[in-house]
């Protein structure tokens, strides 16, 4: 607590992997995986439920279209770019179960930010002065930090990442992880994912798969993504494998299924 008697922030440390570090020291009852349970989260997660409520009641006539149309354009794409992007480092955040249905985490998210703005910037509902304090408030931590974990006298707060790379993989623009030439999501402490089209992996797959390294590997997902950072001329050279037949392949209309022999063994791809 700071000398005047108000709150502190703590920095993490700059990754949400480093602030769970502090936020774990806290103490037991206030590990993150109980963060709901903490004292304030909860009356915080209140304040924005009733400011919900209020902004939804004002929603009439005309500006129900718009409200639905802002829900699936803008709301929609991006909690699915919210969850594709900034899931995996909170996961790595928790040394515990992790649930991103967590109440807590719900209310960081910018998406229900995001359409209450569009709201009143496109649809013209109008805001009272107390209302557009609190959704200010909200919408200034979002634009500041990233996860932050209030306790009664400590606040821990993780920096925004110094890079992040994407690919749009959604028709309304929704994006996901990915990264072909490093980190596809890096932070000031060093601290780094890796990602090939959303799949999160090991950082040799995105800067030295080989065959070697991929016949080790025992999750089928990061290989597959290994084999197509590699590339499958280049996998097939350094796997020796042979060639044993060819067929079309049905669910990929103009593209073949090649069955290849690995020393033994079958493997099967779709070229």
């Amino acid at each position: 607590m700071r000398a005047d008697g108000a709150p502190a922030a703590q920095r993490g440390g700059g990754s949400p992997h480093r602030a769970g570090d502090r936020a774990t020291g806290l103490g037991r009852a206030e590990s993150l995986e109980r963060v709901a349970e903490w004292p304030l989260p909860p009356r915080l997660i209140a304040l924005r439920n009733e400011l919900r409520r209020g902004l939804d009641a004002k929603v009439r006539g005309l500006q129900q279209p718009l409200d639905q149309l802002i829900r699936r354009t803008v709301q929609s794409p991006l909690l699915t770019s919210t969850g594709a992007c900034l899931l995996q480092p909170l996961q790595r955040a928790h040394t515990g179960e992790f649930s991103w249905s967590n109440r807590w985490y719900e209310s960081q998210l910018v998406p229900w930010i995001a359409h209450y703005d569009a709201l009143r910037r496109v649809a013209g509902v109008v805001f009272t002065a107390e209302q557009l304090r609190q959704w200010e408030l909200w919408a200034t931590v979002a634009a500041s930090c990233h996860w932050w974990w209030p306790a009664e006298h400590v606040c821990v707060v993780s920096e925004r990442p110094v890079a992040l790379h994407t690919e749009v993989s959604g028709d309304e623009g929704q994006v996901r992880l990915h990264h072909a030439d490093g980190p596809a999501l890096r932070y000031a402490d060093g601290w780094a994912l890796h990602s090939w089209h959303g799949t999160r992996v090991p950082a040799w797959v995105i800067a030295g798969p080989t065959a070697e390294r991929i016949a080790a590997e025992t999750n089928v997902e990061v290989r597959r993504c290994a084999i197509e950072r590699l590339g499958w001329p280049e996998y097939v050279e350094q796997a020796g494998l042979r060639l044993v037949g060819t067929a079309p392949d049905p669910g990929n209309p103009g593209s073949e299924l090649r069955l290849y022999d690995m020393r033994g063994r079958r493997r099967c791809s779709s070229r």
